[in-house]
C-alpha cells in the first residue's frame, strides 16, 4: 500500500509539473505577442526553434546512459562512473560552445548578440540540464524533477512578466534573462545530483565511453531528426518569408505544440514503466497507449479550434495564423502518437536504429515536400498542408515497425 501511494504521489507531481509547464508556455506565448513587436517575437521564436537541436552536441552520451542504466534506481547507480560521464559531458559542451561561437561570429559578424549566438551560449546549460533530467527520470526521482521544473517555470514566468511589463524594444534582453536562468538552474541541478557531479570520478575507459555513445547515438540522431521533422516547415518559412509571416506561422505552430505538451503530461513516467514490463505485455500496452492518446487528442482539438476566434478578437495582427492553425490541426494527432507512444515503445523494444531510420525517412519526405510547396505554390498554407502529410507518414512508418517487431518477438 505504501509503495502504491508513493507511486501515486510521484504521478501527481509529474502531472502537476508538466501542466504548470504548459500553463507557463501558454501565458508566455499569448502575452509576448501583445507586448513586443513582430520582429522581437520573430527573434524569440527563432531562438526557440533552433535551441531544440542542441542535443546533437552531446553526441548521444545522454541517451546512451539512459539505455544502459535505465532500469536502475538512483541509489543503485555507480556514482563514480557517472561522475566520469558528467566530467566528459561538461568538457565536450564547453569545447563545442567555444568553437561554434567563434564560427558564428566569423560567419555572421558580431555587432550584437543574435538569437543564433544565444542558442550557442545556451548549448552548455541545455545539455547538462538534459543529462541531469534524464538521470532523475529513469532512476525514479520523478518528484524532484517535477519540483525543479515548477521552480524553473515560476522564475521564468516572473522574470519574463517583469520584462514584458517594460515592453522591451529588442529580443536581446529577453534571451539574456533566459540564459542567466538556464545557467542558474543547471548549477542547482548539479547540486541536487551531487552524487554524480562532485567527488572523485572513475576514469571512463575508451571502451565504456564509446559503447555508451554508440548506443545513444542512434537515439540522439533519431531525436534530432525527429526535431527536424517537427521544425522543418518552420525552418522553410523562416528562411523564405519575412519576419511577419514567420511570426504568424510560428504562432500557429506554438498552439499545436502547447496542445501536444498538455497531452505529454505523463511522458516522464512512460519509458521507465515500459522498461520494467515483461516483454510479452508490450503488445497490449501499445494498444492501450494508442487508445488513450487518440482520446486525448480528440479532447485537445476543442481548445485548439477555440483559439481561432480568440486570435481574431485579441490578436488581430496575427489573424493570418488562423488558417495555418486549422490546416495544421491534424498534426496534433500524428505528432502525439509518434512522440508520446511510438517513440517510447520502439526504444523499449531496443529498436534504436529503426527509430532513427523512420525519422530520417520522414525528414527526407518533409524536406522535399516543403521544397516542392515553396517552388510550385510559394505560400505558407502549402507548407502547412504538406507538413500534415509528413507527420501522417511518420506515424504509419513507426506503427508498422512496432507491429513487425512485436510479431517477431512472439515468434521467438
Amino acid at each position: 500500500m505504501g509503495e502504491r501511494n508513493n507511486h501515486s504521489g510521484d504521478t501527481a507531481f509529474v502531472i502537476a509539473g508538466n501542466l504548470f509547464n504548459l500553463m507557463t508556455a501558454v501565458i508566455i506565448g499569448l502575452v509576448m505577442p501583445l507586448c513586443v513587436s513582430v520582429e522581437t517575437y520573430a527573434g524569440y521564436r527563432t531562438y526557440t526553434l533552433y535551441i531544440s537541436y542542441v542535443s546533437l552536441f552531446h553526441l548521444g552520451l545522454v541517451n546512451g546512459v539512459a539505455l544502459r542504466y535505465g532500469q536502475m534506481d538512483y541509489v543503485r547507480l555507480p556514482y563514480d562512473l557517472f561522475r566520469g560521464f558528467t566530467r566528459v559531458l561538461m568538457l565536450m559542451e564547453l569545447g563545442f560552445v567555444l568553437v561554434l561561437f567563434a564560427a558564428a561570429t566569423f560567419c555572421i559578424g558580431y555587432s550584437q548578440m543574435t538569437p543564433v549566438h544565444f542558442v550557442i551560449v545556451n548549448l552548455f546549460a541545455a545539455n547538462l540540464r538534459n543529462y541531469y533530467t534524464t538521470v532523475d527520470r529513469f532512476s525514479g526521482r520523478f518528484r524532484m524533477d517535477a519540483i525543479v521544473l515548477i521552480l524553473y517555470d515560476t522564475a521564468l514566468l516572473t522574470g519574463l512578466g517583469i520584462l514584458m511589463s517594460r515592453r522591451p524594444e529588442n529580443v536581446q534582453s529577453v534571451l539574456f534573462f533566459i540564459t542567466l536562468l538556464n545557467l542558474a538552474l543547471t548549477g542547482c541541478m548539479a547540486c541536487l545530483n551531487r552524487e554524480i557531479t562532485f567527488g572523485r570520478p572513475a576514469v571512463c575507459s575508451a571502451a565504456e565511453l564509446s559503447e555508451t555513445i554508440r548506443r545513444g547515438s542512434y537515439v540522439m540522431t533519431g531525436e534530432i531528426i525527429g526535431a527536424l521533422v517537427l521544425g522543418i516547415d518552420s525552418i522553410f518559412v523562416q528562411i523564405v518569408f519575412d519576419a511577419r509571416h514567420f511570426s504568424e506561422y510560428s504562432f500557429a505552430v506554438y498552439i499545436i505544440t502547447a496542445a501536444c505538451t498538455a497531452l505529454s503530461a505523463c511522458d516522464n513516467l512512460i519509458f521507465p514503466a515500459l522498461k520494467r514490463l515483461a516483454p510479452d505485455s508490450l503488445r497490449e500496452s501499445y494498444r492501450k497507449l494508442l487508445r488513450r492518446a487518440f482520446l486525448g487528442c480528440g479532447v485537445m482539438l476543442i481548445p485548439v479550434f477555440l483559439c481561432a476566434p480568440l486570435i481574431r478578437r485579441f490578436l488581430p495582427v496575427y489573424a493570418g495564423s488562423i488558417s495555418i492553425l486549422l490546416i495544421l490541426s491534424p498534426v496534433l494527432v500524428f505528432r502525439t502518437l509518434s512522440i508520446l507512444v511510438c517513440r517510447n515503445i520502439l526504444l523499449v523494444l531496443d529498436q534504436e536504429k529503426v527509430f532513427m531510420r523512420n525519422n530520417a525517412a520522414a525528414l527526407v519526405l518533409g524536406f522535399f515536400l516543403d521544397l516542392l510547396a515553396v517552388f510550385f505554390q510559394g505560400e505558407m498554407h502549402a507548407i502547412a498542408a504538406v507538413s500534415v502529410l509528413t507527420f501522417a507518414v511518420w506515424f504509419f512508418l513507426n506503427d508498422w515497425s512496432i507491429r513487425s517487431a512485436l510479431r517477431r518477438g512472439e515468434k521467438r
